[in-house]
């Protein structure tokens, strides 16, 4: 059989982003022959291989429009001197130039949406540019020979949104799982056996809950001084918790240790005993998600404390895995860590639920749905 030239587009300099590089690599394992058009950048080399999946970044000038444009020239002719079998777009920046190719060589396209883009908060664009992108998304969308999302609620709204039924879910699950058992806060930060570890990781934003996750923190230290808690990612909130933090001298409670290798990151992860996530229900995007940090958390064995939104509320007391509190509620969210640090039978249940739920849900299983959507659209029997 000849072996299928697939080229995923995204319009990021790809310096993180596990979905792509679960996807792109489980394909290639499957001998698709899988190229990654992105966005040029000073922290990369412009061709690059990751994992036998080749890498090329496109892109003239820091401007944001500029380099965009450009980027899009650029692949378009590259695209033109190759062979090409099936173009996959993610998120809906990628749309125009996976269509624009894939209208060229005669070509199915995949449109991939790593959110709800339509329903997302995008405070510092003109309505005029978002009503342009949104017509943009639905025009290209509905061309689209299949559209694969993140969660069972956003799956639901496209098929509505786009009048569409090939939609697709395929979970973000982590393939950088890691075998054994790790105590990295305890032996590197002198937090005692008797210590419960609180995490956060992912972006230092407020957007994402972490300084309502540190005025819990401040408040709950006053009552069970026997918890510490740990802040993994980089973002524009971090210098000012630090500073909330220095001056309330809780500094040897209260860590912020930046970002974290993703090579690295659960085995740091795994040294934790109870993951936070403290998103907030700002717009119908934040509602529906299932962020990628919940199923970390899972295949690192923790117990999980998140806001009580619609996914996030359904997946987490269909497996017991976890609480729920309510969205920007510090006492809230309190309440139900002081629960867990004091039922610890509680903590356990849920501790037990989470381990069984980390060898049912897998990038392996997400994997084989992905690479039946690919054989049933290039009829590969």
């Amino acid at each position: 059989m000849k072996t299928k030239k697939i080229i995923h587009i995204l319009m990021t300099d790809y310096s993180v982003d596990s979905r792509v590089h679960n996807e792109t690599t489980s394909l290639q394992k499957e001998d698709y022959e899988v190229n990654v058009f992105c966005l040029k950048s000073q922290k990369f080399n412009d061709n690059e291989y990751r994992e036998a999946v080749y890498i090329q970044r496109f892109g003239l000038g820091k401007a944001k429009l500029l380099k965009f444009l450009s980027a899009y020239l650029f692949m378009f002719f590259k695209s033109f001197r190759q062979d090409v079998d099936l173009v996959h777009a993610h998120d809906v920046t990628a749309l125009p130039i996976a269509y624009l190719i894939a209208k060229i060589k005669r070509v199915p396209f995949i449109y991939d949406s790593h959110e709800l883009w339509s329903q997302s908060h995008h405070a510092n664009s003109s309505k005029l540019l978002l009503s342009f992108v949104a017509f943009m998304e639905r025009f290209f969308a509905k061309r689209a020979r299949h559209i694969i999302t993140v969660s069972q609620s956003i799956q639901n709204y496209m098929k509505d949104y786009f009048k569409k039924q090939e939609v697709s879910l395929i979970r973000n699950i982590p393939s950088y799982t890691h075998e054994g058992e790790y105590d990295i806060f305890r032996e590197k930060y002198a937090v005692l056996d008797d210590e419960t570890i609180f995490l956060y990781q992912g972006l230092m934003s407020e957007s994402r809950g972490v300084g309502l996750i540190v005025d819990t923190a401040i408040s709950l230290l006053k009552k069970e001084p026997h918890a510490k808690f740990f802040f993994l990612g980089e973002g524009d909130a971090l210098f000012s918790l630090k500073e909330k933090v220095r001056e309330k001298n809780l500094e040897k409670h209260i860590f912020f240790l930046g970002q974290v290798a993703q090579s690295d990151l659960l085995k740091y992860t795994k040294s934790a005993d109870i993951g936070i996530h403290a998103i907030h229900n700002s717009c119908l995007n934040h509602d529906y998600c299932l962020p990628n940090k919940l199923f970390e958390y899972i295949h690192s064995d923790l117990v999980v404390v998140m806001t009580g939104l619609t996914e996030l509320s359904a997946f987490i007391h269909k497996y017991e895995i976890g609480l729920t509190f309510e969205d920007k509620n510090a006492s809230s969210l309190e309440e139900k860590l002081l629960l867990l640090l004091k039922d610890k039978n509680l903590y356990h249940a849920y501790k037990d639920n989470v381990q069984k739920l980390s060898r049912q849900i897998t990038w392996e299983n997400e994997a084989f749905l992905l690479l039946k959507v690919y054989k049933n659209i290039l009829e590969i029997k």
